[in-house]
Order: structure tokens, then C-alpha cells, then sequence
């Protein structure tokens, strides 16, 4: 009877086991993908285009969003004068922390206007 049990035990703690490492894989699996694919940002940003393999940067734009995910279209404007100089859909975002601590995002898109990929630097990125 003693080594029904301990049978029956060991068998409870394996099942036991390997379920909640089913689990844990399950959520970090869905949060990976979310956190991936979804962001938002509270700071400033600048774009980066490449125009006949040159890239010019503007240091000064606004976006009219301030959250993004993959599909998502961006309307890029100059500051002070918000005129429009380039949109796209969100292709890639790269996350990144500078030296000082500081989150910031890079939000690929094919452009509309120059035919080339390129993408906004968003500061304060939170993931």
C-alpha cells in the first residue's frame, strides 16, 4: 500500500509540474508577442528617411498618434509647422535603452512619399 501511494504522489507532483511550466510558457509566450507587436511613448521624436541612399534627419516632427502597433499608419509633420512630410504603416518596431536609462522606440514603415523604409525615433517608449 506505501508504494501505491508514493507512486501515486510522485505522479501528482510530475503532472503538477509540468502543468504549471505549460502555464508559465503559455503567458510569457502571449506577453512576448504583445509586447512586440504594441507600444506607446510619451517624449519627443525625430525621423530618419532615405532618399537616394542619403538619409536626412529632422530632428523636429510630430506624430498624429501616440501608441502604435504593427498595421498602425503614421503621419509624420514637421514642427512648428505641421506640414506633412512623409507617412507610412508600422512594419517593425525595435525597442532599445540608451545609456542614461532612457526607453526610446524605432518605428519602421515603407514611406509613401520616398519609396525607401525608413523610421521615427520615438524617446519614452513604454513596452
Amino acid at each position: 500500500m506505501k508504494g501505491s501511494s508514493v507512486n501515486m504522489f510522485k505522479s501528482y507532483v510530475k503532472g503538477t509540474y509540468l502543468f504549471y511550466i505549460f502555464l508559465a510558457f503559455l503567458i510569457i509566450s502571449c506577453s512576448e508577442n504583445e509586447a512586440l507587436n504594441k507600444i506607446s511613448w510619451e517624449g519627443n521624436s525625430f525621423y530618419v528617411n532615405r532618399e537616394n541612399d542619403e538619409y536626412k534627419i529632422d530632428y523636429s516632427v510630430t506624430l498624429d498618434i501616440t501608441s502604435a502597433e504593427i498595421g498602425t499608419k503614421i503621419n509624420i509633420f514637421s514642427f512648428p509647422e505641421r506640414k506633412i512630410i512623409d507617412n507610412f504603416s508600422v512594419e517593425l518596431i525595435e525597442k532599445e535603452e540608451r545609456v542614461d536609462g532612457v526607453k526610446f522606440c524605432r518605428i519602421w514603415g515603407n514611406s509613401e512619399i520616398y519609396l525607401s523604409m525608413n523610421y521615427v525615433v520615438v524617446n519614452d517608449c513604454l513596452y
